[in-house]
């Protein structure tokens, strides 16, 4: 029996083969932080009615352009601009599992005009390695979408004639090590990849990346198959592009992913409160939003504000952090 940490440590010298996601941080704690940041709640300890936005306003996204992350901030950011009259700009720092985004935009200065976007990876990159970062550094803002499990899929290669994954085991058994599963350390994707491999899936981890970037290694043949989000795919799959793995076994290799938008730590609540209002109020009400969200990548709105989004994924972190690793 191997536990996580050697089979992460096994997932990073993998990495050396191909392109990896830049250096790490680690913490010898796991457990959940102490509850501090400072959240909407707040709000009634500023004084006087804030001004917000008077200038543009820059959302980092921690990922490549043109995956889930990218377009629903993107969108967000466009419902933003239209609603608040100042513009909302969206920037991709990618690298190192999205830490390097997170790092940048919660580095910035508090001032209401920098938002990282990011989603449940933020956890998993702390838990991976290759991230230090807690919820304790920054304001949180809200967590403003939930990319449904069942809007994944696995694909391969046709070359492989597999369409089932009683099938891809099955092969993997025969031949293990040999197929290469498009990961992405430190995300929801690599707990898709540990859960195959605590399935008995004989399987090789590499890191190729967010979404934009597992799609060029699989259409490319630098790997065998990938989780990604079906509206990615679609394309492919109706041209034989690449071929559905169905989960025909019925085992759970998924992980929610929660999108937040969060502050530098030490933001003005009055501003996550003004933000709150607007956010919320495009979420629940927004037609065009929701039925755009749908037809991506078949969401339906899901908000919390900061008070409410904050405890969530901090129940989250202590769910992660009492997961039996052992493999």
């Amino acid at each position: 029996m191997k536990k996580l940490t050697t089979l992460l440590l096994t997932f990073a010298m993998v990495l050396s083969l191909m392109t990896g996601c830049g250096g790490s941080s680690t913490s010898s704690s796991s457990a959940a932080p102490a509850s501090g940041s400072s959240t909407a709640s707040e709000a009634s300890e500023s004084t006087g009615e804030t001004k917000w936005p008077e200038k543009a306003v820059t959302i980092t996204v921690p990922y490549a352009a043109g995956g889930d992350s990218d377009f629903n901030a993107r969108l967000l950011a466009e419902k933003l601009t239209e609603k608040l009259g100042q513009t909302f700009i969206v920037q991709n720092v990618a690298g190192n599992s999205g830490a390097t985004g997170v790092r940048q935009a919660l580095s910035a200065e508090p001032d209401g005009y920098n938002i990282s976007f990011c989603h449940t990876a933020f956890i998993i990159n702390y838990f991976a390695g290759a991230s230090d970062l807690t919820y304790d550094d920054m304001s949180f803002g809200a967590v403003v979408g939930l990319f449904p499990v069942e809007s994944d899929v696995l694909v391969c290669r046709p070359s492989l004639g597999i369409s089932k994954l009683s099938e891809l085991k099955a092969y993997t058994e025969q031949h293990p090590g040999e197929l290469i599963f498009g990961a992405a350390s430190g995300t929801t994707v690599l707990v898709t990849g540990l859960r195959m491999l605590e399935n008995g899936f004989g399987i090789t981890l590499v890191d190729t990346g967010g979404t934009a970037e597992r799609m060029t290694a699989i259409l490319g043949d630098h790997v065998d198959f990938v989780s990604v989000p079906r509206g990615n795919a679609k394309d492919y799959l109706a041209t034989g592009e690449l071929i559905e793995i169905e989960n025909d076994m019925g085992i759970d290799i998924s992980c929610p992913a929660y999108y937040q938008m969060n502050f530098p730590k030490g933001t003005d609540p009055a501003i996550i409160e003004a933000f709150n209002v607007a956010v919320a109020d495009i979420i629940n009400n927004d037609e065009d939003y929701a039925k755009r969200i749908y037809e991506a990548y078949q969401q339906t709105p899901v908000y919390m504000n900061a008070e409410e989004g904050e405890a969530f994924m901090r129940d989250m972190w202590e769910e992660f952090s009492t997961w039996n690793w052992t493999i």
